[in-house]
């Protein structure tokens, strides 16, 4: 991305450069496969020639910055046909700083390499140390957090360190994904107490930093909790997800009034029922500017830019820096899912090459880390792009079971008798959409647009 991203390499893995021949890229690939872990590092979409979709095989163009750190953190680097040995990438040079950045998470099994990616883009690019508190949902996530950083800043909880036996017998009995929600409120809440910071943040996972957020310590004034606006490029989405995006929050002390009753009402219902008007544990903040005094929100509109906000920003992305509002550099980025200006594909791009070389035997374990990857490859790939569309088409017409996205799937779909079998379907489904005058497309509606320059209409007249 915009820095040079290091890694701190904790297991050996070899990166394999491809030609354009497939049985040749297969045989060699197979060999290193052998001898251990091996990445397929494709320069473009021709060296995808004998590769399988997944988190063992990355495209990334020649001399970007995210090319460079597959290479230089390989043990040993492959073509066809020589050994090549580069020398190891340097932490980029900071200003040193006494200033400590302190902040908390939830990961559980699934989502560890997340965290591990987030923690790795803060080193980056915060010249000062880092005070970290996270929630292990399970004990697959904790361990992996203790030896992926055995020597850290890690203050480490499980479940039972911020819940009660009563409290957990509500909690415990719900999905995990939802335990997760529910106690994103109360492990801030918990990092608040215990740190001695001048500022702590709660972060979701699918954040990604341009810069160091330390800076908006000196943003709360005499506040002591400081929220971000959903900015919502769709009048609905304001209305169903609300206008504060729990993603990122911070609190000083003081805060703790208003993190206890958010908590407690995580704790009564966390659901993502947009219909009964809930959407998890963000469906609360909108109502605590009625019942707290001292939240301050932060409207500058160059933090926590995410995919529902870019055409209401007006950003702009050239592969590396992110802009907003005519030119204001973005410091954080939300990637929450897929956007027109595959900055999410850069930011997946960093979590699966953090992960490959992390203490995690195998990324694609990790089905949340190998969706996002599939996510990425999509746009290079179009036996891929092809067998993700009519799995979407057949979920969501049908009400028969689909087969589990795994790495043996994906690989089914995208060679041999499964992709050319996808391939007819795909062409009786255009044919069939011709036929209905169905468009394939998604029209911007004219009253959402309407909507995105009223809001861009009065952030200017606002100098935001």
């Amino acid at each position: 991305m915009a820095t040079s991203p290091t890694i701190t390499a904790r297991k050996k893995v070899s990166v394999f450069l491809p030609g354009t021949e497939r049985h040749a890229n297969r045989k060699r690939y197979a060999a290193l496969c052998d001898a251990g872990p091996t990445l397929w590092l494709a320069r473009s979409s021709a060296e995808l020639a004998g590769a399988q979709p997944g988190c063992w095989t990355f495209v990334a163009a020649s001399q970007t910055t995210l090319y460079d750190v597959a290479m230089t953190h390989a043990d040993r680097v492959f073509n066809l046909t020589d050994e090549v040995r580069l020398p190891r990438m340097s932490r980029p040079a900071f200003e040193t700083t006494a200033e400590t950045f302190a902040f908390c998470c939830v990961a559980d099994a699934q989502y560890i390499p997340f965290f591990f990616a987030l923690v790795g883009n803060l080193q980056n690019v915060h010249p000062g140390p880092l005070e970290i508190h996270l929630l292990a949902v399970d004990d697959e996530a904790e361990r992996a957090a203790r030896a992926q950083y055995p020597d850290s800043m890690l203050h480490l909880y499980r479940m039972s360190d911020v819940w009660t036996e009563g409290e957990w017998a509500r909690v415990g009995a719900r999905p995990i994904a939802s335990q997760a929600l529910t106690s994103k409120a109360r492990i801030f809440l918990e990092a608040r107490r215990r740190s001695s910071a001048e500022a702590v943040f709660l972060l979701d996972l699918d954040m990604y930093f341009f810069r160091s957020p330390a800076r908006l310590i000196r943003e709360f004034g005499e506040d002591h909790t400081m929220f971000f606006p959903q900015w919502s490029d769709r009048f609905t989405w304001a209305r169903l997800h609300g206008i504060f995006n729990s993603g990122m929050m911070g609190a000083r002390k003081g805060s703790e009034a208003f993190l206890s009753w958010w908590s407690r009402a995580c704790w009564i219902s966390c659901e993502l029922d947009v219909a009964s008007g809930r959407f998890g544990d963000q469906a609360y903040i909108d109502q605590a500017i009625l019942f707290f005094d001292g939240i301050r929100i932060y409207r500058e509109g160059d933090e926590d830019v995410a995919p529902w906000n870019l055409a209401t920003l007006g950003a702009k992305w050239d592969g590396s820096a992110l802009e907003v509002l005519g030119g204001k550099s973005v410091g954080s980025y939300h990637a929450a899912g897929p956007d027109a200006l595959r900055i999410f594909e850069a930011k997946y791009q960093w979590d699966q090459l953090a992960a490959v070389f992390s203490v995690l035997s195998d990324p694609n374990e990790s089905l949340a880390l190998f969706r996002n990857t599939l996510e990425q490859q999509r746009l290079h790939w179009p036996e891929l792009d092809r067998a993700l569309r009519l799995r979407k088409l057949f979920e969501g017409r049908t009400f028969l079971p689909v087969a589990e996205l795994t790495p043996e799937w994906v690989h089914r779909a995208t060679s041999g008798l499964g992709a050319r079998v996808l391939a007819r379907i795909d062409d009786l489904h255009r044919a069939y959409a011709k036929w209905r005058g169905h468009a394939l497309g998604f029209p911007v509606e004219s009253e959402n647009a309407f909507w995105i320059q009223l809001q861009k209409q009065v952030m200017t007249e606002q100098g935001l």
